[in-house]
């Protein structure tokens, strides 16, 4: 096979491995996308033990309490994605 030729099949099949990666990427990045906004993080909360605090919480943002102490506020965001943070765990 002339040189020529074979650089470029082997342009081609990188780019086709590039390519791959990247649709397999974009279909994992939709699905996380997906997920964020699909479960709503009050109810996974409420299963996990947290307590609506109905005098804390305010339009749009709910204050959820665990009995272990534990106080998390979680929201929408403006791209429907729940959001948590928790109050008392800089980490989380």
């Amino acid at each position: 096979m002339p040189q020529g030729l074979l650089a470029s099949v082997e342009s081609r099949l990188m780019l086709r491995e590039t390519l791959g990666s990247r649709k397999k990427e974009s279909c994992m990045d939709s699905e996380l996308d997906r997920l964020k906004s699909d479960i709503d993080l009050r109810a996974y909360a409420c299963h996990h033990g947290y307590q609506l605090d109905r005098k804390e919480s305010w339009r749009g943002s709910s204050v959820m309490r665990h009995p272990n102490g534990d106080k998390i506020i979680i929201k929408r965001g403006a791209d429907g994605h729940y959001l948590y943070c928790s109050v008392h765990n800089g980490a989380d």
